[in-house]
């Protein structure tokens, strides 16, 4: 490999079959011309008759080495064919048809060239298949649950609605303290329960869509704005924030901020969730901690709050090397369906859908931190002649 290597750098075309007709080349005529040169300086001969015998020999060897090279050109061919044969195949995916007949070194080449690739695209074509009916039957788990969105709510909103009436004794008195005590607590447990439903639901819906469409939209077809996006998410925040005491700081937002290729809607569902999910529940964060970064072709989104994370809030997927003090698990020993783990895999599909990552990790003092990295794109420019 050291001369192929030096070979590599020198000076000349870059076809292989040329540095071997180099080196054809220089072995036949640098001995012969060297010895016969010898010879006619050692013998008695005039100037004239040596520059005429040089000349012969010259072209003799010229003949002789275009002959040589020609067939060893000739003799290249199925290395040439083994090359095209697979830069074609990776370009257009055609399987090559190379003879599989020859016994020596280049047809054991041949062989197993044909014989790789032909193994190889039957793998592809197997995976692509298992592939297709694992999304198929991803897609048909969660559109069972996601249609039974209506079955599910309506009877437990009824309940929550009985449940307020009750606890209000807007009907009447119910004739005990107790039993308003009764009805408070479970239109509050209701509402906890639904909520959590409403999170499930959504998830199944998602991953029903991305399963369907394998992805969730067109990443590249709506451009969203990052820092008005957030913006918005915590302006929809705000009742939730402002009844906890919650305060919110935002840095790095600007009118110019980074736009990435995520549609709206699903750039807002994903800012909100993270939200969500930093400020907790039922305990509830003070501070938020909500900033924009941007690196090389991606704009990265951090959100921290001042709670720390519950082992059993962190899905599998998503367990970091250390939250809540100790080991999160693996997706073998612990499987978390709390309301928090269930946002943040909703989180996470969401995010996947659209090419965009999330990572949860602990910052400083064991506040719990929310990281999503999107891919960035520029920024639309306005088209003065339409505007005009």
């Amino acid at each position: 490999m050291k001369f192929y290597a030096w070979m590599s750098r020198l000076p000349l075309p870059r076809l292989y079959v040329f540095k071997i007709l180099i080196i054809s080349f220089v072995g036949v005529h640098i001995p012969m011309i060297g010895a016969v040169t010898y010879i006619l300086l050692s013998a008695d001969i005039s100037l004239t008759d040596t520059l005429d015998v040089l000349a012969a020999l010259l072209l003799a060897t010229l003949a002789g080495t275009g002959v040589t090279m020609t067939m060893l050109y000739f003799l290249l061919a199925p290395v040439r064919r083994v090359a095209a044969a697979l830069r074609d195949y990776l370009q257009s995916g055609r399987v090559p048809s190379l003879p599989t007949r020859y016994d020596d070194e280049v047809g054991v080449l041949l062989a197993n060239v044909q014989e790789t690739v032909t193994r190889l695209d039957m793998a592809l074509d197997t995976a692509r298949t298992q592939r297709a009916e694992a999304v198929l039957d991803h897609r048909r788990k969660f559109e069972v649950l996601a249609g039974m969105s209506h079955d599910l709510r309506t009877p437990l909103n009824h309940m929550i609605g009985f449940a307020e009436v009750m606890s209000t004794e807007a009907l009447g008195p119910l004739g005990s303290r107790r039993y308003r005590d009764y009805a408070s607590n479970i239109r509050s447990s209701g509402g906890d329960l639904l909520e959590t439903l409403q999170t499930i639901l959504d998830l199944s819906a998602e991953e029903a869509e991305i399963g369907a469409a394998n992805g969730i939209e067109d990443a590249a077809a709506a451009p969203a704005d990052l820092g008005a996006a957030i913006a918005q998410a915590v302006r929809l925040t705000h009742f939730h924030t402002d009844r906890f005491g919650t305060v919110v700081n935002l840095a790095g937002l600007s009118d110019d901020g980074p736009v990435v290729t995520v549609p709206d809607r699903v750039l807002k569902q994903i800012i909100l969730h993270t939200l969500q999910a930093a400020i907790g529940t039922p305990v509830t964060a003070s501070r938020l901690e909500v900033s924009i970064g941007e690196t090389a072709g991606h704009a990265i989104l951090t959100v921290i709050s001042d709670l720390p994370w519950a082992v059993d809030d962190v899905p599998a997927e998503l367990s970091g090397p250390e939250i809540g003090g100790r080991r999160t698990g693996t997706p073998e020993t612990m499987r978390s369906t709390t309301q928090q783990a269930l946002r943040l895999s909703l989180i996470s599909s969401l995010a996947r859908g659209v090419g965009a990552t999330v990572s949860v990790s602990t910052a400083a003092a064991g506040a719990r931190a929310l990281t999503l990295t999107f891919r960035k794109t520029s920024r639309p420019t306005l088209d003065t002649s339409q505007a005009a």
